[in-house]
């Protein structure tokens, strides 16, 4: 009998503890406020699943939907470099939108470079022409396929650009990447991160850039590329899951975000496993009664 009433406790424990898990592997921080799943796999549209008025993108060139992702199932966005720098995915001007005089903001996406990048290659950006107003998150020190992820708020002078100490790696493989700025700060406002499918999230370093609200003048929102410049500001890669939170979000927050793309363990597995547990759990009295 106590080995039954033992079994039963250590059998509600453990469906308790993969209910609780698989509400982690799901749980996804705040609400972001621009949402591009590309989950679509046909057309041009990229929708916006975030909250408030969609802001939708459209595939522009020869961009095109690809089947290789981080959790291996979906679509992603192919991206490939020509001549043209005419690739990329864009919305409208974003003046205006719910992205406009952002005083806080942390980005997070996926990417996984297909060839040798060059520095100034836009992952993320709203930059706008001369003079130069809105965000911008972009490759520097580039060396191979080595580099590190860069923000740029309100400008191209030192103080409005900030860099991590530590660098990143994409050889043809999914990284993810995620940065967060604090304009009510003057100092250390602005943190990096990144990771992989597998292992932990790293906090690759700390900048001070200009503080205070972003004015994102009229550039739009471009993926893989700028309205700030007309030189080659394009990479090949492949992007997929990007958001934009209008918060800074904790790395416990953002590394959430990170495995909502390759939650581990699954949902599913999580399910068939709790309810082996709840089978197990039932049979038990049963043989021991035998």
């Amino acid at each position: 009998m106590k080995k039954s009433i033992k079994w039963r406790a250590w059998a509600r424990t453990g469906v308790l503890g993969l209910l609780g898990m698989a509400c982690v592997s799901v749980a996804s921080a705040q609400t972001p406020l621009v949402w591009y799943k590309m989950n679509e796999g046909t057309g041009t549209l990229v929708a916006d699943s975030g909250s408030g008025a969609a802001l939708n993108a459209t595939m522009s060139g020869t961009a095109t939907w690809t089947n290789s992702t981080p959790s291996g199932t979906g679509s992603a966005v192919s991206i490939v470099d020509n001549t043209t720098d005419a690739n990329f995915v864009s919305t409208g001007s974003v003046a205006g939108t719910k992205l406009d005089g952002l005083t806080k903001f942390t980005i997070t996406l996926w990417v996984n470079l297909q060839s040798l990048p060059a520095s100034g290659d836009r992952l993320l950006s709203t930059l706008s022409v001369i003079p130069y107003k809105g965000f911008d998150f972009n490759l520097q020190n580039v060396s191979g396929y080595s580099f590190a992820p860069t923000l740029m708020v309100d400008g191209v002078t030192g103080s409005a650009v900030g860099a991590p100490s530590t660098s990143v790696t994409s050889d043809h493989s999914w990284v993810f990447l995620s940065v967060s700025y604090d304009g009510s700060l003057s100092g250390g406002n602005t943190t990096f991160y990144s990771g992989a499918a597998s292992g932990s999230l790293l906090t690759l370093g700390t900048a001070s850039i200009t503080s205070g609200a972003v004015d994102t003048g009229a550039g739009s929102l471009q993926i893989g590329n700028t309205t700030a410049s007309a030189s080659d500001r394009t990479m090949s890669a492949l992007y997929d899951d990007v958001r934009i939170y209008s918060e800074v979000l904790t790395s416990t927050e953002i590394d959430a975000i990170r495995m909502d793309a390759v939650p581990e363990p699954s949902a599913a597995l999580l399910a068939v496993f709790g309810l082996a547990c709840f089978v197990l759990l039932k049979l038990r009295p049963r043989c021991q009664s035998l």
